[in-house]
């Protein structure tokens, strides 16, 4: 009996924890949001919001009318509906937004509610390392929480820029279709030269260039197809001369050179050989998998010319909506969000050149 009654007591306490690990994700019901631990599962909260977005830190977005506010995990209204934009917290600070038609000014809110910065903002980051990018017109500088300008608003990102939090201490600034690292103080670790960039990750990051001027996209826009690697001075340790490369993970990390993919070390020293390439005769399609997380946008969009996808899939869950280019891939439909764990894999016929639209992937 007493064995019986210790398998119980396991049971329950197991049942508990997979429950506890549950999360409240939106779902759209009957015109309206409300929530639910899975897409298809019962409301927890009742669909009354039109619109809502995820928990975080206890708190999500929700809009009634044309406002914004925030409930707790009980559907209590923590914080008024008060704004025109609202975001998700992270690490207990939220963006909000004043304004109309997509034309706002931004700031952020702590979890009493309380403004800390102010809604004068063209544009702002999430709070990293202590860090909040800023844009006002077409500079972005960067703030502490307190509101007050570390790096001055100096960077010319122009209209087709990107801003990246910091990471490692490093941010990486889009200059129209060319990226630059920084360091906390401002200083620039390298020239703009690099088409796509990346996070640092155990001091290194992810860098590309353009060398086949001659070949474009179907938008006419070039293809990045040599990367390689900077490390926290921003000198490229590891020449921009593979076809693809992976982050590096206790030390090591992947590249790609002539079909076969290597393990390598940070001097760039092969390690193993984890893949070559499939004889051509039996190639009738192929795929390609990416493995990191969701984009500081919270967007993946997939670009593909030359030929057809077969399938894609998101955490093994099937994007169905793939006959058109680009392809949306709804994260949140899939109860993901930005910075969440994601493994992208798309399989696509003979020819099929496929890449993502900027800074739309997974990373």
């Amino acid at each position: 009996m007493k064995k019986q009654i210790l398998a119980l007591a396991s049971f329950l306490l197991i049942s508990c924890v997979s429950f506890a690990q549950e999360k409240l994700i939106p779902v759209h019901r009957d015109v309206k949001y409300g929530y639910a631990y899975s897409e298809d599962g019962p409301l927890i909260l009742p669909a009354r919001y039109d619109d809502a977005l995820y928990f975080e830190d206890g708190l999500a977005p929700v809009k009634t009318g044309d406002k914004w506010g925030f409930i707790n995990e009980q559907g209590v209204q923590v914080i008024p509906f008060k704004f025109d934009y609202a975001n998700i917290f992270t690490d207990g600070y939220a963006m909000v937004g004043t304004g109309s038609n997509g034309q706002y000014k931004y700031g952020m809110i702590n979890k009493a509610g309380v403004l800390v910065i102010p809604m004068k903002y063209d544009g702002l980051g999430d709070v990293e390392e202590g860090l909040i990018a800023v844009i006002v017109g077409d500079k972005l500088g960067f703030m502490n929480i307190k509101g007050v300008m570390v790096i001055p608003l100096k960077f010319d990102i122009g209209p087709s820029g990107q801003a990246a939090d910091f990471v490692e201490g490093h941010a990486k600034i889009g200059l129209g279709k060319k990226f630059e690292y920084i360091d906390k103080t401002g200083k620039v670790l390298c020239p703009p030269k690099y088409t796509q960039a990346a996070d640092f990750k155990e001091g290194m990051a992810m860098v590309g260039i353009d060398t086949n001027w001659d070949k474009k996209n179907s938008d006419w826009s070039k293809e990045t197809n040599a990367w390689g690697f900077i490390d926290a001075t921003g000198k490229e340790v590891l020449p921009c001369k593979y076809e693809h490369v992976a982050n590096f993970d206790n030390g090591f990390g992947q590249a790609q050179l002539d079909g076969y993919t290597y393990k390598i070390d940070k001097t760039g020293k092969i390690v193993d050989t984890i893949a070559k390439p499939a004889p051509k005769h039996v190639i009738a399609y192929d795929s390609v998998t990416y493995s990191g997380k969701i984009n500081k946008m919270g967007m993946v969009n997939i670009m593909y010319s030359g030929g057809m996808i077969k399938s894609v899939t998101l955490n093994d869950a099937a994007v169905t909506n793939i006959y058109k280019a680009p392809i949306d891939v709804n994260i949140k439909k899939l109860g993901l969000r930005a910075g969440s764990k994601a493994t992208l894999k798309i399989v696509y016929t003979k020819g099929t050149k496929v890449w993502f639209v900027g800074g739309q992937a997974i990373e």
